[in-house]
């Protein structure tokens, strides 16, 4: 159904004659910019399937961690579901910061345009996924909790 729903929605993108003839007159938005804006839907709709698709998971994942750790802290147990409000905190707190001091940073001082920055973030998941790893090993490996948390 998902494939189904993504075929639907970027079928007129491939072929953008008809936008000329069912624009409206007097309107806001040029036909120009209709078109440029249909035919980078395919790209867009692909992009948002496969971020979202992992995206969604992480709350499982986060609450499934919960139960395999030791969430205490202090003379408090956090809940699992902690680590979404951290994870939407963060977002929050460290956007604006992100996008006006450090997307011009790296602009200036490395040349970075918008290719380089999806590589860079492709590097970082990358860097992270291994560092997931090595923390799930070093939890596997760590002693069990003689009481429970």
């Amino acid at each position: 159904s998902v494939l189904g729903g993504l075929l639907l929605a970027t079928y007129g993108c491939g072929e953008l004659s008809w936008v000329q003839s069912a624009a409206q007159r007097n309107s806001h938005v040029t036909r120009q910019q209709t078109a440029d804006f249909l035919r980078i839907m395919p790209t867009l709709a692909a992009v948002n399937l496969a971020f979202n698709s992992v995206y969604n998971c992480m709350a499982f994942w986060f609450q499934e961690q919960a139960c395999l750790m030791d969430v205490r802290l202090g003379p408090l147990q956090l809940n699992g579901s902690f680590f979404n409000v951290a994870d939407g905190l963060a977002i929050v707190v460290f956007t604006h910061p992100l996008m006006n001091h450090l997307n011009p940073w790296l602009e200036r001082r490395f040349g970075l345009r918008r290719h380089g920055k999806v590589l860079l973030g492709c590097a970082l998941a990358a860097v992270s996924v291994l560092w997931a790893i090595q923390l799930e090993e070093q939890r596997q490996r760590a002693p069990l909790l003689d009481e429970a948390s």
